[in-house]
């Protein structure tokens, strides 16, 4: 927001340089971007963060000069000579909807000559970037950037039935705005409305049937306090965004809203030829009491480590115009200005003190003690984990949108009716929130790809979301991992491996074994421990097909760590035995692996390293090939103890899944 240091001096006539004071309101938090030098006067551009909406105005921002440089704050005197309101004159205020307006204030001003403002008013409102239309325009525009309190001027002439309602849009209304847009209200907006219909856009714009023009004599001078939520979520729906909004959204001072209609009606008296009606009408919640705030001076200095008395941080809150007391204990009782609606706690005003200290007068200084261990949820272990394999199986993680779009949904084949719709969604392709991670890794993989990368190993884990039928939400913590093109960097020393379902396969197998649990597989579905997923084939060009999983890992919070067991190295020889097994071929290789491995003591390790399927084999039969390592921990094995080992499991075999060996049936 722009000020204007010369209308600044209006309320607080600090002597200190331009320069010096934007480094001031810099350390205090309202960070001067610009300063600029126009004519006679210096141009503060001042980034408000939007919890201080209190400095969205000239009398906020010279509050701030008056508590750093002590100069004194003058505020302007509001003098109104007011007549009685004729009959004939008068405007009924209806307030519908209290909720969303929970106070309403205005004042009647007749006998208006609308014209050209005095160049004092309009050299006020250009200085800070407002362009002068006329005197009365005008004067609501300076009330607000005076006060912060942004005020609408309804020409009385053109209210029908001589009333205000402050009430929720029908839906479907219509309201033609004062930049010429037409509008279909939702239900969900705020109007004012007069006997026939709305007449303004509450807290966001006026309506063109009912503005201000050159032969306006009589005008209804709005000043209100709208709910913040419900002017931002009416300014986004149509995508305006006015000096009224920007303040209504952040919050206004409650307390305020008749004292501007009276500033912006003593102006118009004296710069527009005005009468002032009485009485005014000042609808709602007139009371705002502010909670009292309990301040501990020693927790204060713990935290800003500093050794300042409770005095010293009583003058410094008195500068900011708090009202400061003590309880039995000697605390700090504090109680905010109703404009300063975000300091509510401890320890936001622990944050005015250090504000009013002043930050480079708090010494650096070391923390004492011990830090205690980082904790971690549940839920980050289990990440931290999976994030540790999958880098170094090679993949990369990658951040995708948590939104999506029925188009999307469909053209990846997944169900668009069991998608999230977004109440409020930014954009159209964001309308619905996502049912699964691997569309969007393929579609970070086509992107890659068709930048020239050989290779895309990356890897996902985010929230999903799915609504049944009863509109149930449920949200599920999923990993995603694709791999399309060349498993490994390219190397003149070898040739590279391919990433296929063996090497997906393989890399969810050690993730199983990282995290303590068994990793089964049946068909494209598959299990780590309690947790399931599936494996795919995605089309993306320019590899072809990627080889992708997605996997629910939600379950998988619940698991506990189990401590390892070790066993030492036989320093004993191991001796190795193939066996060419014939069995059906819906036979798992994982089941005839896990059978072999329980089927005696000296069993060390098993791996399949062949599978065949031809004329040789029976029909509907394979051939798989196990190589099996025996091994002892206390001797060296004899043949015979090593052919007793492999015959009993070839006769388990045989028993358990009628599996005999190849050479039975090559003879």
């Amino acid at each position: 927001m722009k000020y204007s240091l010369k209308w600044l001096r209006d309320y607080c006539p600090a002597t200190v340089p331009a320069d010096r004071l934007a480094e001031q309101l810099t350390m205090v938090g309202l960070e001067v971007e610009l300063l600029s030098r126009v004519d006679d006067d210096v141009i503060f551009d001042v980034d408000v963060v939007p919890v201080r909406s209190d400095c969205l105005s000239m009398i906020g921002l010279a509050r701030e000069i008056s508590s750093l440089t002590l100069a004194p704050l003058t505020l302007p005197p509001v003098y109104i000579k007011e007549v009685n309101i004729p009959k004939e004159l008068s405007v009924e205020v209806d307030l519908v909807d209290q909720d969303l307006c929970p106070r309403y204030s205005a004042r009647i001003v007749t006998n208006l000559d609308v014209g050209t403002s005095l160049p004092w008013l309009a050299q006020r409102l250009e200085a800070v970037g407002v362009r002068s239309l006329n005197n009365v325009v005008d004067i609501t525009n300076f009330v607000n950037l005076e006060m912060g309190q942004p005020l609408h001027a309804f020409d009385l002439a053109k209210l029908r039935g001589r009333k205000l309602v402050i009430r929720r849009a029908g839906a479907g209304e219509k309201l033609v705005l004062i930049n010429d847009e037409e509008l279909t209200l939702s239900s969900e907006d705020l109007v004012i409305a007069d006997a026939e219909g709305p007449v303004a856009l509450a807290g966001v714009m006026g309506g063109r049937d009912s503005e201000v023009s050159s032969s306006t004599q009589a005008v209804v001078i709005e000043s209100a306090y709208f709910d913040p939520a419900n002017v931002r979520r009416t300014a986004r729906r149509y995508g305006l965004s006015t000096e009224s909004s920007y303040r209504f959204e952040r919050g206004t001072d409650p307390t305020a809203t008749l004292e501007a209609a009276n500033r912006a009606a003593a102006l118009l008296a004296e710069l527009a030829g005005g009468t002032v009606l009485a009485p005014p009408a000042d609808k709602g919640q007139t009371e705002w009491p502010r909670p009292a705030v309990v301040l501990r001076p020693a927790r204060a200095n713990m935290l800003m480590g500093t050794s300042l008395t409770g005095e010293d941080m009583a003058v410094l809150l008195r500068r900011l115009y708090f009202d400061v007391g003590l309880d039995r204990m000697e605390n700090l009782v504090i109680s905010a200005p109703p404009y300063r609606r975000d300091v509510n706690s401890e320890i936001d005003v622990v944050e005015e003190i250090a504000r009013a200290y002043g930050y480079d007068n708090v010494e650096a200084t070391l923390p004492g003690g011990r830090l205690p261990p980082p904790a971690r949820a549940p839920r980050e272990e289990l990440e931290r984990k999976m994030r540790e394999v999958l880098t170094a199986a090679g993949f990369t993680e990658v951040y995708t949108p948590t939104f999506t779009n029925p188009e999307q949904l469909a053209a990846c084949g997944l169900d668009p009716c069991e998608a999230v719709a977004v109440a409020n969604p930014t954009v159209s392709q964001f309308s619905h929130l996502r049912v699964a991670l691997w569309p969007n890794l393929a579609d970070v993989a086509m992107r890659n790809g068709r930048l020239g990368a050989p290779s895309v190993l990356i890897f996902e884990i985010g929230n999903v979301f799915t609504a049944d039928k009863g509109g149930t939400v449920a949200e599920h913590l999923h990993l995603g991992l694709l791999a399309a093109g060349e498993a490994e960097p390219r190397h003149w020393s070898r040739r590279p491996g391919e990433a296929n379902f063996f090497f997906v396969k393989g890399t969810l197998e050690a993730l199983g074994r990282v995290l303590g649990a068994s990793t089964e597989w049946e068909g494209t579905n598959f299990r780590v421990g309690p947790a399931t997923g599936a494996y795919r084939q995605a089309a993306v060009e320019p590899f072809g097909a990627a080889h992708v999983t997605e996997l629910d890992v939600s379950p998988l919070r619940a698991l506990t760590a189990t401590a390892r067991r070790y066993r030492p190295i036989s320093r004993f020889p191991s001796v190795v035995r193939d066996l060419a097994l014939v069995l059906d071929e819906d036979k798992a290789g994982a089941d005839i692996v896990a059978a072999i491995r329980e089927s005696n003591d000296l069993v060390r390790d098993v791996a399949v390293f062949d599978v065949f399927a031809g004329e040789s084999i029976p029909a509907r039969r394979k051939s798989l090939g196990v190589r099996i390592r025996y091994q002892a921990d206390d001797r060296t094995l004899t043949d015979e103890e090593v052919n007793d080992a492999r015959e009993e499991t070839i006769k388990m075999l045989a028993a358990k899944f009628g599996a005999t060996l190849r050479s039975q049936h090559q003879n």
